[in-house]
């Protein structure tokens, strides 16, 4: 009842949710900047004031003491791509590096450690946190990356448009996967595996380096995400 309360207040989606691992906390993040903090071990939620107008697609942090929302505007408005920083003081908008398109949107984040930290979007838009500084690193061909995720060094970016696109490492590099359909999620599990998903049913596993398509038997759906339960099952 609380949350349909301050959805009815403010309108709009929820895109993503995060808890850091260990946490009683989640954070949801959506539309016009909206950032919903959960506290799970006495029930209560918490909405920050807003910082932006954009809409805010992602959301991960290393723990609890520091989150990065991501987003930008969606067409027909135009505005910046946004990263905003949220701490139990509230959220702040932060200052981008220079050289990023005036108009777009990040669509997700994810790090392997709090000095560490990615994030994607369109325009081949890439940005990387150290612990100080966001430093550009987006790609020259300007794919849209939708997604990315990974252990250590060992990170993924997929999106793509009419045909999906990937890049593997921290110099992004590309890998021909011939002519899959646009992909939306990515998860990087242990031993070098992992899962990429996206349109019309389109499913990638990859194991010893090499990404293979792979048959659900389900109607053809557009898959979102996947993410691997500590079970090893994929989600």
């Amino acid at each position: 009842a609380p949350v349909a309360e301050l959805l009815r207040a403010r309108g709009g989606h929820l895109w993503w949710v995060f808890g850091a691992p260990g946490s009683d906390l989640v954070t949801v993040v959506g539309d016009r900047g909206r950032v919903m903090r959960l506290h799970d071990d006495h029930g209560s939620i918490v909405s920050d004031e807003s910082v932006t107008e954009a809409t805010l697609y992602g959301v991960w942090g290393a723990s609890d003491e520091v989150l990065w929302a991501v987003g930008g505007y969606v067409f027909p408005r135009v505005g910046p791509p946004t990263i905003v920083k949220i701490t139990a003081a509230g959220s702040e908008v932060v200052a981008l590096p220079a050289g990023l398109p005036e108009s777009g949107t990040f669509f997700k984040v994810w790090g392997a450690a709090a000095d560490d930290v990615w994030v994607v979007g369109e325009k081949g838009m890439a940005l990387h946190f150290d612990g100080a500084t966001w430093t550009n690193e987006s790609i020259a061909s300007a794919p849209r990356l939708v997604t990315i995720n990974g252990r250590g060094q060992d990170v993924v970016a997929v999106g793509g448009v009419g045909e999906g696109v990937l890049f593997e490492g921290t110099t992004f590099v590309e890998r021909a996967l011939g002519g899959v359909s646009p992909l939306n999620g990515v998860v990087v599990g242990d031993g070098g595996e992992a899962w990429a998903v996206g349109m019309l049913n389109q499913v990638l596993h990859r194991t010893n380096g090499t990404w293979d398509a792979v048959a659900t038997g389900l109607p053809v759906r557009d898959w979102h995400a996947v993410w691997v339960d500590p079970r090893g099952d994929v989600w």
